[in-house]
């Protein structure tokens, strides 16, 4: 890891998992997976018109682009201001605060340009074909008590 001239982490934006990247990686570069902060979105809007109304999918699309230019504090603003005063205005704080926690590792358009991925959609098919392959081929058995891979 010395040796590479940046790390950079993607995270699902889960509590804890910053300061677990910076203990580990000092000054790494942490990315909220895209697909984890749509599916955030979904519960802001859901919190906002709910999931039945005749936006949700619309106004979903227009969070996926504004995230992907590096809108998230607009986003915010604005849909505070829309639900100022109403009922719902807890619930959308509550679903709000996942983006307000997550700002600066919501710089989508930033970290594309830099040539970061944004989803881990990518490293996950990796690890699952390159980990499966080695320990799901036929033959293939793991031994807890030597905790080595055992080729018989």
């Amino acid at each position: 890891m010395g040796s590479v001239p940046k790390v950079v982490v993607l995270i699902d934006g889960a509590n804890g998992l910053e300061n677990m990247a910076n203990l580990n990686f000092k000054d790494c570069i942490q990315i909220v997976d895209f697909y984890h902060a749509l599916e955030h979105a979904g519960l802001v809007i859901d919190a906002l018109i709910g999931k039945d109304h005749p936006d949700y999918k619309s106004r979903l699309r227009r969070w996926a682009k504004r995230l992907l230019k590096d809108k998230v504090d607009a986003l915010i603003e604005q849909t505070r201001q829309e639900c100022a005063g109403k009922p719902q205005a807890q619930a959308v704080e509550q679903a709000l605060h996942y983006f307000v926690s997550n700002v600066s590792r919501m710089q989508y358009g930033t970290f594309r340009k830099a040539g970061y991925f944004i989803g881990s959609g990518v490293v996950e098919a990796g690890c699952k074909t390159v980990v499966g392959k080695r320990m799901k081929a036929s033959g293939m058995f793991w031994s807890e008590a030597r905790e080595k891979f055992l080729p018989w």
